[in-house]
């Protein structure tokens, strides 16, 4: 059965990362405390037991770190530790693209005249170029005879290296104002996220979290291990690899020309980070600090870890569970993507009206959003919202809504008193014009995926195949206990 073995996959990919993780403890010289903790951030966590090449990808950063600075500390550089290097180099090659910059860290970090002959040094660099070629090079000249039918967001990496080396001034302004906008995002990804976003984990989670970061950085400080020169390359190798992971979004992912980088998110930095954190508690460190004992950084880490699984617990095992540590709505249904055959349906007019019945799984139910496109800018007309509950006979909501207030797709929320006895019930939504301007009208977008069949839609009261894309939102959780409370 399929099942059994996607759990293996994923128990495998568990324990594949855990392996690695050990393994660069074992080794790493120094900041033992702040790799364990930057190595199980709950996202890195969640990462690890997902089906995705993330898990070995982060598990070799970390290592290939770890014993590039256990190699740092070998008095000399002979056969026997140069072939120590190749492995380690051989296996940072199996990771993901974004991880490449990190090469630099042992050509950086142990100077040529710590290799006890010339020839073992040439011997690296070649060991590396082949291996460079071989393993990036040769398995991407293979991948990429492929690539063309999965470019996203009509991306074309020739065309957009072309764009960077004609506006170079502009790509470096892209780069700073996604920094500026992002970085903030990004961070909080690189600590946690539910699904890859669909749900947005508690808040005391990263709280925790950086608590027990900031007790390791200060309890595990390598002052006397790095140095000025070591902080600047772990500084700069940090730079590198963002500026890597970004810039290959921006050119294989991202359309030729934006002005913003798509599709970055912070699970991308999580062993890179490692570096830039060694930098910053060596610094620490030298300040005179009174140092708390270690019990704290696990108190902290078991609290934020603990919280973690009991918020994906609620996510994805309760009904509506997210809404029991945060104050939002509960959405139904959840989705992110739309399938290629979702279009756009016709302006509502004195000719075009629609009714869509909505089969509701929540008590509560308080909103609707419904995704409007505007047909024409400054469209003068209105459009009437009715929602009504069938069995009881009763209207629920009646509002209207200008359409000039649409000028672009966006999700339009319907707001009305909730009906705290909605589970199981089935409403329906009339969308009617009301002094229709000519050509204009809201338009809707049509889907046939089977997360919006909720009821039927008809048009002019004939029944249609596709659905409305829309979404209901309940009442529950934390804000139905303090309007009501109970759960």
């Amino acid at each position: 059965p399929a099942l059994p073995v996607f759990y293996a996959c994923r128990f495998a990919s568990l324990l594949s990362y855990m392996l690695l993780v050990w393994l660069a403890i074992r080794l790493i010289p120094f900041g033992k405390w702040i790799l364990l903790v930057l190595a199980v951030t709950p996202m890195a966590l969640y990462q690890a037991a997902t089906i995705s090449p993330d898990a070995i990808s982060n598990g070799i950063g970390f290592l290939f770190v770890a014993g590039c600075l256990q190699a740092g500390q070998f008095k000399e550089i002979r056969w026997k530790e140069a072939g120590y290097l190749i492995i380690l180099i051989a296996l940072l090659f199996l990771a993901k693209l974004n991880l490449l910059p990190l090469i630099l860290l042992p050509f950086l970090l142990i100077l040529p005249s710590r290799f006890t002959g010339k020839g073992i040094y040439f011997f690296l660099l070649s060991m590396t170029a082949i291996l460079l070629l071989v393993e990036v090079g040769g398995w991407n000249m293979i991948a990429s005879r492929h690539s063309d039918p999965l470019l996203a967001n009509e991306a074309n990496p020739a065309a957009q290296l072309s764009f960077i080396l004609g506006h170079p001034i502009a790509f470096i302004q892209t780069l700073l104002k996604d920094l500026l906008t992002h970085g903030w995002i990004y961070f909080q990804g690189w600590i946690n996220g539910y699904g890859y976003y669909y749900w947005t984990p508690p808040l005391s989670i990263s709280l925790f979290f950086l608590l027990s970061l900031a007790f390791a950085l200060l309890i595990d400080a390598p002052v006397e291990q790095v140095n000025q020169r070591y902080r600047i390359l772990f500084i700069f190798l940090f730079v590198a690899s963002y500026l890597a992971t970004v810039v290959s979004l921006y050119v294989s992912f991202t359309p030729v020309g934006l002005d913003q980088v798509l599709g970055v998110q912070g699970r991308y930095f999580i062993p890179l980070v490692l570096p830039l954190f060694l930098a910053l508690s060596s610094l620490l460190g030298t300040k005179k600090i009174s140092l708390p004992s270690s019990r704290w950084i696990i108190i902290f880490l078991t609290i934020a870890l603990s919280l973690n699984v009991l918020g994906i617990l609620f996510s994805f095992h309760v009904p509506c569970g997210a809404t029991f540590y945060q104050t939002g709505l509960c959405y139904r249904p959840l989705v992110r993507d739309f399938p290629s055959n979702a279009h756009l349906s016709q302006p509502i007019s004195s000719e075009i009206s629609l009714s869509q019945e909505i089969r509701v799984k929540c008590n509560g139910l308080a909103e609707l959003n419904v995704l409007v496109t505007p047909s024409t800018p400054e469209d003068q007309g209105t459009t009437r919202f009715i929602l009504q509950d069938p069995l009881k006979g009763r209207t629920i909501m009646d509002t209207s809504v200008a359409n000039a207030q649409i000028s672009r797709e966006e999700w339009y929320p319907l707001h009305f008193e909730p009906d705290w006895q909605s589970a199981g019930k089935q409403y329906v939504l009339s969308i009617t014009a009301v002094n229709p301007s000519t050509g204009g009208g809201l338009k809707f977008l049509y889907t046939t995926q089977s997360e919006f069949n909720l009821g039927n839609l008809s048009t002019n009261g004939q029944l249609m195949q596709e659905d409305i894309v829309l979404q209901y939102g309940c009442i529950t959780g934390l804000r139905k206990i303090w309007l009501t409370g109970k759960p």
